[in-house]
This record gives C-alpha cells, structure tokens and sequence, in this order.
C-alpha cells in the first residue's frame, strides 16, 4: 500500500505536555528553528522519515499541483 499508509501505521504517538511546551516556548518562527542552549535546530523532512519509520518517496506535490490536477489518494 501507497500514499498515506505509513502515516497511519504510526498510530497514536504519546505527547508529554511539558516538554511539547517547553518546545513551543523555544521555537522561532522567523528562522523556522528551535533556540536551544547549545544553538539553533531545525526539524528536516529527513529527521521526521527517520523518527516516525516513514517512507518519503515519490514526486513532490506543490499547491500547484493540488489545484490544477485531479490527484487520487488512494494510491
């Protein structure tokens, strides 16, 4: 299976409040980036792959995309 399946499988990750907060606290919306002790992080399209187990495969989808062509989520 294709597509979103992989989303899915994840299944319902376990949030702990304070440290979401303590993150939303740190974040810099004008550099897309975390302000940490130690220097700035940013959280890649790869990190997100590689922590949740996912695929990232296939061509990109721009807004473009989503508005002139008829796109089926099934697959």
């Amino acid at each position: 299976m294709a597509g979103l399946w992989d989303v899915v499988r994840v299944g319902k990750i376990r949030l702990f409040h304070k440290l979401v907060m303590a993150m939303i606290e740190r974040w810099r919306s004008e550099t897309h980036t975390f302000h940490l002790p130690f220097g700035e992080v940013t959280l890649t399209l790869q990190d997100i792959q590689i922590l949740f187990g996912l695929r990232v495969e296939g061509n990109a989808m721009t807004y473009r995309d989503l508005i002139h062509h008829s796109l089926d989520w099934a697959t």
